[in-house]
Parts: C-alpha cells; structure tokens; sequence
C-alpha cells in the first residue's frame, strides 16, 4: 500500500467521468466493507481522494455533490478503522474535502467532526496529526456560523 500525498494527486490526471468515478468509489467502499477487504477500501480511498483533489473549488461536480453525503458517511466509517493505514487516508480524505468542497461539507459537519476529534486523541501520533489538519482545513473552509 504506497501512501499519496495531496501534492501527488493533484499531478496526476483527474479521472475521467466523475459520475462514474463516484459510483465506482461507493461501490468499492461498500463491497470492501463487507468483505474486510482493507487493501482495496484503501485504493477506493484513494480513487476518491483523486477525484475530490481534481475538482474546482468554486463549482465541485454536481454528481460529487449528489453522494456527498454517502461517501461521507462511509469515509467516518474508515476513520474509526482499526487499521491504522485506512483510518489515516481517510482522515486525509476528510482534510482534502474540506479544502476543495468547502461549506458543501457543512451539512454533514456533526457526523465528521466528533469523528475527528475522537481521532485527534489517537495514541497513533501520525493519526492525530492527520485528524488535526482536517480539523484545521474545517475551521478554515466552513462559514462562521457553523
């Protein structure tokens, strides 16, 4: 499992079709899920981190916006994972989101941000700094009065 860097998506190319990127990643997360399948929940992380890292922070795709809120869901799942690997990359998902999406990520604020603290309070110090800087890009992209 090779570790991807925001710096390091954002060179690479976006995908295709992000409907369908979307779907493959909500698909992946979910099967995975059910087949503890950590390795492929990780790349599934990263296809997603992918995407979010190619969108325009002013107008995200509407087909990202439409799943916001089932990825999100999924993606507090894997913070909370005991794989530490998997609960770092999405808490760097979480972080990236909040960048590119910005206040579309407001909505589900009271699902992610008890999650991110939990985790800030990790033992696993490379976990709690991921979790920090997601807290940080939050408190930076979301509008005062949330």
């Amino acid at each position: 499992i090779s570790e991807l860097r925001t710096e390091d998506l954002r060179a690479l190319p976006p995908p295709p079709a992000a409907e369908a990127a979307v779907a493959r990643t909500l698909e992946l997360l979910k099967d995975g899920d059910r087949e503890g399948d950590w390795a492929a929940q990780y790349e599934a992380i990263n296809m997603f981190r992918r995407l979010v890292a190619a969108q325009d922070v002013g107008s995200p795709d509407p087909s990202l916006l439409s799943q916001l809120h089932a990825l999100n869901r999924l993606l507090i799942q894997f913070c909370d994972s005991l794989r530490s690997a998997l609960a770092k990359n999405a808490a760097s998902a979480f972080r990236e989101m909040f960048g590119s999406l910005g206040r579309h990520m407001e909505a589900d604020l009271d699902l992610i941000v008890p999650m991110l603290i939990k985790k800030s309070a990790e033992t696993s110090g490379f976990i709690a700094d991921e979790a920090n800087k997601a807290l940080a890009a939050m408190a930076a992209s979301i509008s005062e009065g949330r």
